[in-house]
């Protein structure tokens, strides 16, 4: 997200995107997107994906959207 944002780089925490898993179950890590801290759990709802996931992935986009970016950013 900071790099979209034009933030620049800064280092993540892994998230595992929880689309198709059930209660206290995580994906493997195929199917994690970096997140900075704020991004992740510490922004505050808005901005932090686990302090409201419905109104980060309307500002953001969906898990699967970031995965997707995510990929095409390592893969070239």
């Amino acid at each position: 997200m900071c790099l979209r944002e034009g933030f620049g780089y800064s280092p993540p925490h892994i998230h595992h995107i929880r689309h198709g898993m059930g209660v206290g179950m995580r994906n493997d890590f195929m199917h994690a997107i970096p997140l900075c801290p704020n991004h992740h759990q510490h922004g505050g709802h808005g901005i932090a994906l686990h302090a409201g996931q419905e109104t980060f992935e309307n500002k953001f986009g969906t898990e699967e959207e970031l995965l997707e970016d995510t990929l095409r950013r390592i893969h070239g």
